[in-house]
């Protein structure tokens, strides 16, 4: 893969890089005489081709792509449900872990207010460490009221995954 871009009409963008090899600046010149075959992949509107393209020239990095090459990724909102007490979390990173990922999404700020938001609707832990019952007492998250306490054994087992259900639907 050379290049990676995005069209509302494919074929005007080919056609402009086809004409008088003399209208063309030096580095498209060089571009269309690499040029070996033609992909495309139809998406459903504007804002799923610019995510695509985004995550096609991260992951090929083709040579005459110069903008979209940073490492950053989408922001997913990942709920763990592997987990005996599931968490909300944000992420640029969708693995195959067997947690359940959300988006992606193109602005990192408003994933974060939505995760604020879903968090006061439902107060789900935000713990990273491990669950144990030998902990003495509960964590800030709880006395703030935004968690309850699944740790200490404040919320049974499945109250707590009615709520993962809720957040889930939402």
């Amino acid at each position: 893969m050379i290049y990676i871009g995005k069209a509302k009409k494919l074929s005007h963008r080919v056609r402009s890089y086809f004409q008088k090899k003399e209208t063309l600046d030096t580095k498209t010149r060089a571009l269309v005489g690499s040029i070996d075959s033609i992909d495309y992949i139809a998406t459903r509107n504007e804002l799923e081709a610019l995510i695509l393209e985004c995550n096609l020239i991260k992951e090929h990095r083709p040579k005459y792509n110069i903008k979209l090459k940073d490492d950053k990724r989408y922001p997913y909102i990942k709920l763990t449900v592997h987990e005996k007490f599931p968490r909300l979390l944000v992420t640029r990173n969708a693995e195959h872990d067997g947690s359940e990922y959300f988006g992606p999404y193109s602005d990192v700020k408003a994933v974060r207010r939505t995760l604020r938001f879903l968090r006061t609707l439902f107060p789900l832990r935000k713990c990273k460490g491990r669950l144990s019952s030998g902990r003495n007492r509960e964590c800030l998250n709880f006395h703030i009221k935004q968690c309850l306490g699944p740790c200490q054994g404040h919320i049974g087992e499945g109250e707590y995954w009615e709520m993962v259900r809720n957040a889930r639907l939402f």
